[in-house]
């Protein structure tokens, strides 16, 4: 018997080596890829604009919460975004870990199922996990936040759910759809309460205290920005942006059908899952993870964007429900069958994208083998990556740190790369097309005298070439870009 408990902590140290070692090896030629994922290169161009000490939404824009662009900003180049973003993953498989434990008796081992089964959930290239958006970081304060309500369900300490509501509210200040998280813990908390007056107040107190706890950072933050005169910025485009975002996408049913659709599941579910807890049917641990995931999934689907990165935010939970699936009682799997048939239900309403592993493979044995020169390498993540590579690499010669460049064309990715931002505060073209007009960018730049201005030959615009020729001299040219300088006399 000795020898078996023996056996068994080694197979639990094997699991979470196995599993360190995996996840970091699947992570590890991620961080060696070139500049050119869209939103990076937005979140990298914004984060050189903070260093160089701009006013994120007054100054630079985009329309998501700040601390994604502070960490780009810390980051500094797109090799420490992706490795901040790979260690926040890792520490939520950790939790996840942490919130098994605490729902299960000593020595079971579940944790660690569910410690292997969420590496690799984490590390599926499918769901875009080695690129850093938003919810590779978020996963992390929410990971955390359940991990101190399953603490709170244990120990009945108020302070482990004033610490779930602060990670809830720091997940906020990432991206607004962890909102749904928050819906989600209350959610827990109901179907876990006593359906009698002590037990309903006792319910509103505890939702209360997590709502304290969410709303602590996100005011903090609401009063900086407050005292450095740009809240209305903040509000307009990092919170009240976000309704239009969520509900401009013409793809697949509606928003309101589905979030409404699915709200409806998840209140029914909070109130079936009440009945069989109370029969003893099933556990805290089924309660908690069906209602996480249905939580996170209206998060996921908020837009109704077939993004597969949104599922990112799914994957915790999933990671919990798919190790009771496989190695709770009987019971309780079929319980489960019913939770992913849910799931896999509404995903299918959005038909995801998913990212090509083919591609994917393909770029990792060129980057293991050396088989493609430089430029072939590059020219697999995309037509344009070796002009853009070459575009910034005259930028950064032929202008100084802090000049500003004007990229009519895909500019993000070259913002990024040369440290260099623009004559306003947007980095993204298409965020240029939809909010300012030519003659509007023609001012600007012939009122700032920006020193250098990139013309894509297949777009052009006829004020800019009227602005060029008068104000600026042709200077360079690439297979894709015209690189006009400001001359010295107008």
């Amino acid at each position: 018997m000795q020898r078996l408990r023996d056996n068994s902590h080694i197979i639990k140290l094997l699991i979470i080596i196995v599993s360190g070692l995996f996840f970091w090896i699947a992570r590890l030629p991620s961080l060696f890829e070139p500049y050119y994922y869209g939103d990076e290169m937005i979140y990298l161009s914004i984060g050189n604009g903070i260093r160089q000490g701009l006013s994120l939404y007054t100054e630079l824009y985009d329309n998501k919460t700040p601390l994604l662009y502070l960490v780009a900003a810390i980051s500094g180049n797109l090799f420490v975004f992706r490795l901040l973003s790979g260690v926040c993953m890792f520490l939520s498989v950790f939790f996840i870990f942490g919130i098994v434990r605490n729902l299960t008796k000593k020595g079971s081992v579940l944790p660690f199922y569910s410690l292997a089964i969420s590496t690799v959930l984490l590390s599926l290239p499918i769901f875009e996990v080695f690129i850093a958006n938003a919810e590779n970081f978020f996963i992390l304060p929410t990971s955390a936040a359940i991990y101190f309500l399953t603490r709170y369900l244990v120990s009945k300490k108020q302070t482990n759910l004033f610490f779930a509501g602060l990670g809830l509210g720091i997940a906020f200040l990432f991206k607004v759809p962890t909102i749904a998280d928050f819906f989600a813990t209350v959610g827990i908390l109901s179907a876990l309460a006593s359906l009698n007056f002590n037990g309903i107040k006792k319910l509103i107190l505890q939702s209360l205290i997590v709502f304290l706890g969410l709303i602590t950072p996100i005011t903090l933050t609401i009063i900086w920005f407050f005292f450095n005169n740009n809240l209305f910025d903040f509000l307009s485009y990092a919170l009240f942006d976000n309704l239009g975002y969520s509900t401009s996408w013409s793809g697949g049913e509606s928003t309101a059908f589905q979030l409404t659709t699915l709200s409806l599941v998840f209140a029914f579910s909070v109130f079936v899952l009440w009945f069989l807890r109370k029969s003893g049917k099933v556990n805290e641990l089924f309660v908690l993870s069906t209602l996480w995931l249905l939580g996170t999934l209206t998060g996921a689907l908020l837009s109704s964007r077939p993004y597969p990165h949104y599922l990112i935010q799914t994957l915790p939970a999933l990671s919990i429900v798919t190790t009771i699936l496989f190695f709770s009682s009987k019971k309780q799997q079929v319980y489960t069958v019913f939770v992913v048939a849910i799931y896999l239900f509404f995903i299918q309403k959005i038909d995801f994208w998913l990212y090509d592993i083919k591609t994917y493979k393909e770029r990792v044995v060129a980057l293991a083998t050396y088989s493609k020169s430089n430029d072939q390498y590059l020219s697999l993540f995309g037509p344009d990556v070796v002009q853009n590579y070459e575009a910034a690499k005259i930028i950064k010669e032929s202008t100084a740190f802090g000049q500003e460049v004007f990229i009519f064309g895909d500019s993000a990715p070259i913002y990024a790369m040369s440290n260099r931002l623009p004559p306003f505060k947007y980095t993204a073209y298409y965020h240029v097309d939809e909010f300012l007009n030519q003659d509007e960018i023609c001012a600007t730049i012939k009122n700032k005298k920006t020193p250098l201005i990139l013309i894509d030959k297949q777009r052009g615009a006829d004020c800019l070439k009227t602005l060029s020729t008068r104000y600026y001299v042709l200077n360079h040219t690439t297979d894709k870009y015209e690189f006009w300088f400001l001359a010295t006399k107008e």
